[in-house]
């Protein structure tokens, strides 16, 4: 399965080179091989899903994990991890969410960041990609701290010229669903007053709330993800799972800052899951 998005007020120009970059968010991987995240084996569904992702035409220019990969925040759960993105033949950029921990993503990934917060940035082609930490240790709500923002207006001011992709865990507009509003991003309107005053802000994409979605904000299109394991229903006051499969989303980002993106999902849902759980 799989949507599609072309801005309507343009055509999309496909004559120079096109990025294709994939994203997997949320995939709770445990340290113990044994273990299960809702009943769910995330190894395994994170396994089908990259496998998956990897049948389609193009060779990605990129992969962005956005965070949440690991679920029990164990160095361990992250060298499984390492162990499925192995087979991805290109770069791969990493952020965490609120279940990562930022020391043992760094050692057992072998990362290295700007001081004990995750922010990157690259260009390819046309385009910059900007990567966000929104983890505030010990809570599941999400929040960019003054240092953060400051990068991103210095780097944004460095490259005007560049079409932008902002990336972070957290989702900065709301879902619906009154549980995981609460644990969005919290400082929305901070972030909005860097990003409202450079136009070449395209796209803002997150994970978190296991679901896809979209909005608009000022010409900027903010856009969520399923999760590799497990997906949330939409519109719940109280935590509760869809009978979605796991997925990830593909975009394809155009020399003239034009977009294309979709979600793909295995064919079924994920084996052991369980519905009748109240929360994790």
């Amino acid at each position: 399965m799989s949507t599609k998005h072309e801005p309507k007020d343009s055509s999309l120009s496909k004559t120079s080179t096109v990025l294709d970059v994939v994203q997997f968010t949320d995939s709770h991987i445990l340290g113990d091989p044994h273990a299960r995240f809702l009943g769910v084996d995330t190894f395994l569904t994170l396994q089908q899903v990259v496998k998956q992702s990897l049948l389609r035409d193009s060779l990605p220019s990129c992969y962005l994990l956005t965070g949440d990969l690991s679920q029990d925040e164990t160095e361990e759960s992250y060298r499984r991890l390492e162990e499925v993105v192995r087979s991805l033949k290109t770069s791969v950029h990493y952020i965490p969410g609120n279940h990562d921990s930022r020391q043992f993503m760094q050692t057992a990934l072998n990362l290295t960041n700007i001081s004990d917060q995750f922010f990157s940035h690259f260009v390819l082609e046309n385009w910059l990609l900007i990567m966000m930490d929104s983890l505030v240790e010990h809570e599941v709500y999400g929040r960019l701290e003054n240092a953060q923002l400051e990068m991103l207006s210095k780097v944004l001011q460095n490259h005007v010229n560049n079409h932008v992709l902002i990336s972070l865990h957290h989702h900065v507009m709301p879902s619906g669903s009154q549980w995981l509003d609460q644990n969005g991003l919290r400082n929305t309107e901070d972030f909005w007053n860097v990003i409202d005053c450079h136009k070449q802000v395209k796209l803002v994409l997150s994970g978190h709330i296991h679901q896809q979605s979209e909005s608009k904000r000022k010409g900027v299109y903010y856009l969520t993800s399923p999760s590799t394991c497990i997906q949330f229903a939409r519109g719940s006051e109280k935590f509760k799972i869809d009978l979605v499969p796991p997925g990830y989303r593909w975009m394809k980002l155009y020399p003239d800052g034009l977009w294309e993106t979709g979600v793909e999902f295995l064919p079924s849902i994920a084996a052991g899951l369980d519905m009748a759980s109240s929360g994790y």
